[in-house]
C-alpha cells in the first residue's frame, strides 16, 4: 500500500468494516461496500486502474461456504466488467488510453494436485480468470478492444504486517510462535508450500502495472506466476523459524506423514521473469528473517505502549524504542515500583506456568488455575493491579501488596477456614476475614 500511495490516490472498497488497528494516512480513502458499488466509484473519479484481491480468500473458507467464494472470486470480477462496460456507455472516459487496467490476484490453487480434483476455491478462481479472459479477448464493451489486464497468481504470501494478517494461516502462527517460544503445531500430512515474502509478491505486482502502463493503448493481457518455484513442508518451516529465533518452544506434528509419501505439483516463475522482469528477491531463510525482525519489532512497540499505559514505573520506557539492547530491569531491585502496574500470577509446574483465573462474573468467588492457551499472547488468566501497602517496611527485592482483581472484583486472598476446609485462592472483599496481603519478593540475579 505505501508503494503504491507514492504515485497513486488509492480508495479500498471492502464487504468488511475497517479494522480499528488497521491505521491508513489520509490520502487512502476506505469504503465499506461490495464491488456491486465500483460503477459509483467510476462514475465520480478517474482512475487509472483496478487491483481486484477479492480472490486472494483462505481454502477452509471457501470450503465451508462455496457460495460466498463464489461471489467474491467470479461475482467481483463480473461487478467490475460491468461497471467498465457501463463507463464506457455513459462516456465516463474518453479515449482507449483514459481504460482502467485491471489487475486480478488469483491463485496457485488453480492448479489442482496430480490425482486430485480442484478445490472450491481453485474453481472459483479459475472461473474468475476465465471470464477476465474471455473479455479481454472477445472486446467486450469495454472501449472496444482497448483494455489491459493481468492474472497474478500468488502462492502462500507471509510477512505481513500484524494488523493486516489473516491470523488463522499457519505460516504466521508458527512466526508468532517461533518469535515468542509458544507451543506450535504443524501437519505432515499437509501438502508442502510454495512461500514468498509480501514484499516480493508488492513488487511483482507494480511490476505488471508498469508493463501495463507502458503498453498504451491496446488490447492485452498478461497471466503470471508469483511464486518462487520450490515447496517446503510445514515440518521444515517449523525448524528453520525455530533456527532463526532459537525459539525454547515445544512442536507437536498432529499427521501422520503422509506427504512426504506423495508427490506434489510445482509452479514456475518464468513467464514472469521474461514479461516483466520479476523474480522473488528473498530466499526463504530472508524472507522468514524479515518476518521475524517485523514481529520482534510489532512486540517491542507493543511492549513499550502497554507499559506507558499499565506500568508507567517501568525502567524500560527509560530506553529508546530503537535500542537494540534493553538494561537491567531496575524493577526487580525496588520493587515498590511495580505500585499501580499490572500482573498475571502462575505457579511453576514442571517448567510450565499454570495461571491464576478468578471467575470473572456471578457469586462464585473461588479462583483456579487455567491451563488452557487462547489465540492471543497471553494466557487466559486473571489481570491484577499491584497495590502497595503504604508504611510497610522496605526491602530491597521485597514490597508487601494487595493484589486487586482489575474489574474491581475483590483483592486475591486466602480467607479464614476451619480446620477441616480447604486453603483456597478466592476473591474477597475489601474487607474481609483472612489475608489479603503478601509480601512479593525476587531473588537475587
Amino acid at each position: 500500500m505505501p508503494r503504491l500511495q507514492e504515485e497513486y490516490e488509492v480508495y479500498v472498497l471492502d464487504v468488511q468494516p475497517r479494522p480499528p488497528s488497521l491505521l491508513l494516512p489520509t490520502s487512502v480513502r476506505y469504503y465499506r461496500s461490495s464491488t456491486t458499488s465500483v460503477g459509483e466509484l467510476l462514475a465520480q473519479n478517474s482512475f487509472s486502474g483496478i487491483v481486484n484481491l477479492a480472490g486472494v480468500s483462505i481454502l477452509e473458507w471457501c470450503e465451508t461456504d462455496p457460495q460466498k467464494c463464489e461471489d467474491a472470486n467470479v461475482g467481483s470480477m463480473k461487478d467490475i466488467l460491468s461497471a467498465l462496460e457501463g463507463g464506457k456507455q455513459r462516456r465516463w472516459w474518453k479515449g482507449s488510453a483514459s481504460v482502467p487496467w485491471i489487475v486480478l490476484g488469483s491463485g496457485v490453487e488453480v492448479y489442482p494436485e496430480q490425482g486430485e480434483a480442484m478445490s472450491v476455491l481453485g474453481r472459483t478462481k479459475a472461473a474468475a480468470e476465465h471470464t477476465l479472459k474471455d473479455h479481454v479477448e472477445t472486446g467486450g464493451n469495454v472501449a472496444g478492444s482497448n483494455l489491459r489486464a493481468a492474472i497474478v497468481r500468488f502462492s502462500t504470501i507471509f510477512g505481513f504486517h500484524a494488523r493486516t494478517v489473516v491470523a488463522e494461516t499457519f505460516i504466521h502462527r508458527a512466526l508468532v510462535n517461533g518469535a515468542i517460544s509458544g507451543h506450535t503445531q504443524y501437519d505432515s500430512d499437509a501438502p508442502p508450500s510454495d512461500l514468498i515474502h509480501v514484499d516480493d509478491a508488492l513488487d511483482g505486482i507494480i511490476a505488471a502495472i508498469r508493463k501495463m502502463e507502458r503498453r498504451g493503448t491496446g488490447s492485452s493481457l498478461m497471466t503470471l506466476n508469483l511464486v518462487s518455484g520450490s515447496r517446503t513442508p510445514q515440518e521444515q518451516v517449523v525448524r528453520l523459524i525455530a533456527e532463526l529465533t532459537g525459539s525454547k518452544g515445544t512442536t507437536k506434528d498432529i499427521g501422520s506423514g503422509r506427504a512426504a509419501e506423495q508427490s506434489w505439483r510445482t509452479y514456475d516463475n518464468m513467464e514472469a521473469e521474461k514479461v516483466i522482469g520479476w523474480k522473488p528477491k528473498h530466499s526463504l531463510v530472508s524472507g522468514l528473517q524479515a518476518a521475524i525482525a517485523n514481529i520482534h519489532k510489532l512486540n517491542k512497540e507493543w511492549t513499550y505502549s502497554y507499559l506507558a499505559h499499565n506500568c508507567p514505573s517501568s525502567t524500560v520506557l527509560e530506553t529508546p524504542l530503537d535500542a537494540t539492547t534493553l538494561p537491567s530491569n531496575k524493577n526487580s531491585r525496588d520493587l515498590a515500583r511495580l505500585d499501580g502496574c499490572t500482573v498475571n500470577i502462575g505457579f511453576n509446574r514442571g517448567g510450565y506456568l499454570d495461571y491464576v483465573k478468578c471467575p470473572s462474573k456471578g457469586d462464585d468467588a473461588k479462583c483456579t488455575v487455567d491451563r488452557e492457551k487462547v489465540v492471543s499472547y497471553n494466557w487466559d488468566a486473571s489481570v491484577f493491579i499491584v497495590r502497595q501497602e503504604k508504611g510497610a517496611s522496605r526491602r530491597e527485592r521485597v514490597v508487601r501488596v494487595r493484589l486487586e482483581e482489575e474489574k474491581g472484583r475483590g483483592l486475591l486472598g486466602l480467607p479464614r477456614l476451619g480446620d477441616s476446609e480447604v486453603l483456597g485462592f478466592e476473591l474477597l472483599p475489601t474487607k474481609v476475614d483472612g489475608q489479603a496481603v503478601f509480601d512479593l519478593e525476587v531473588g537475587s540475579v
